[in-house]
């Protein structure tokens, strides 16, 4: 009898802790109606130096909003912070984003579902004292949710769960000298979603307003602003309002009266042109980032493109003498320069400081880097290990002497009293 009423009494002890501890989490952790939530997160996937750094730009809690079977999740950090281009992929498929600068303040909202809020969420950032982007994860503790709000933010037309991977080799922005025969060159562009390809349209604006494409050229005979606009779209995932998840880049293209202040040839040549412009992310970016792992921290990327008169790309020209403005914490006085070759090496060109430009000699149109050589050492893991074994070690060895002295020293005495 005495040992049934101690399995009956383990047994209720051990009912009342899973009531206690699991069954409120259970209910916490679904979002039952509508709205907006509160809710905490951990940082995981990365080192502890890594926790501190993203856990100290982010705020303490995070924004998520429920809508029918789609949550929406925002994260934001300062824009004076140095970090930039917050991404998250999850099965190597980019999320839907929606990417705001407000009341200085960088937002990040991804589309997700159910069953990916629930899972740890495999974030990437670029981190610009690094030079180079960083991995980590986020758990959403779903159990500490608060609902905040029965509305959500009226944002327009969220994008699907998922949208198109865009490949384009171009730069975010341009700078031209207009003029009668001057032309942009319109690439194509290919964009896929998982293991399908996607349709990818282009549209050309001047000031805003729809302008012809012909024989894949813009015409750039105006001063302005003109506008490339590449759209992928896939019927796979569905944004809020039903249509295609898409995904949109848009290139500008600074027209001015005279050379441009980006990159510009020293001494006009009659027989082409130049059109520069500044790599800022983008897999160009993330390519660069990795050749100057070894080699520098400080460096500015450039798109470098030799035209005809005739609006052709010219792959080579003769030496040419082009400044280019690069990053001012750049010395002038210590810069040197690469080129991107056909097999993705670095191949050096020779520079100088001019001013604040730095000038290049260079005869092939590509990809540039200008920099300041130096990468500053960052102690491994193993070699903070073996110090602290060897402190140990050193600290053991003083010890040991120490009360080897001192038991010599006992002894002594000890003999000498007898």
């Amino acid at each position: 009898m005495i040992k049934l009423i101690k399995k009956f009494s383990i047994t209720l002890i051990l009912l009342s802790v899973f009531i206690i501890t699991v069954i409120p989490n259970v209910f916490a952790s679904t979002l039952n109606s509508n709205g907006t939530y509160e809710v905490s997160y951990e940082v995981t996937g990365t080192s502890s130096m890594g926790k501190t750094m993203i856990s100290n730009n982010f705020p303490n809690k995070f924004k998520l909003e429920k809508l029918n079977d789609n949550y929406y999740l925002s994260i934001n950090y300062d824009t004076s912070s140095s970090m930039s281009d917050l991404k998250l992929s999850i099965n190597d498929l980019n999320v839907g984003t929606i990417i705001r600068n407000k009341n200085n303040q960088m937002i990040y909202t991804y589309t997700l579902s159910e069953n990916s809020i629930n899972n740890e969420l495999p974030f990437s950032v670029y981190v610009s004292a690094m030079q180079r982007r960083t991995e980590f994860n986020i758990k959403l503790d779903l159990s500490n949710s608060n609902k905040i709000s029965d509305d959500i933010e009226d944002l327009g037309e969220r994008p699907g769960e998922f949208i198109p991977e865009l490949k384009l080799d171009l730069a975010d922005e341009y700078s031209i000298k207009a003029g009668n025969n001057i032309y942009f060159n319109v690439i194509d562009a290919s964009a896929t979603l998982g293991n399908n390809e996607c349709v990818v349209t282009k549209k050309a604006y001047y000031n805003d307003n729809l302008i012809d494409i012909n024989d894949n050229k813009i015409l750039i005979e105006k001063t302005g602003i003109y506008k490339l606009v590449y759209k992928a779209e896939s019927d796979k995932y569905k944004t809020s309002l039903g249509n295609n998840t898409y995904i949109e880049k848009t290139i500008i293209i600074n027209a001015s009266s005279d050379k441009t202040n980006v990159v510009k040839l020293v001494s006009d040549n009659p027989n082409y042109y130049l059109i520069g412009g500044i790599i800022e992310n983008g897999d160009t970016f993330d390519k660069v980032s990795k050749l100057m792992d070894n080699i520098s921290i400080n460096y500015s990327i450039f798109d470098i493109s030799f035209y005809s008169n005739e609006g052709i790309k010219l792959d080579k020209v003769e030496n040419e003498l082009v400044d280019v403005y690069a990053n001012l914490t750049i010395d002038r006085t210590k810069t040197k320069a690469y080129y991107i070759d056909s097999n993705n090496n670095l191949k050096e060109v020779d520079s100088k400081g001019a001013g604040r430009y730095v000038r290049l000699n260079i005869s092939e149109s590509g990809t540039y880097i200008v920099c300041e050589p130096g990468v500053p050492f960052v102690m491994p893991m193993w070699g903070y290990i073996i110090i602290i074994c060897g402190s140990l070690v050193l600290v053991g060895s003083i010890s040991t002497f120490i009360i080897i002295k001192v038991v010599k020293k006992k002894r002594k005495n000890k003999l000498e009293t007898e």
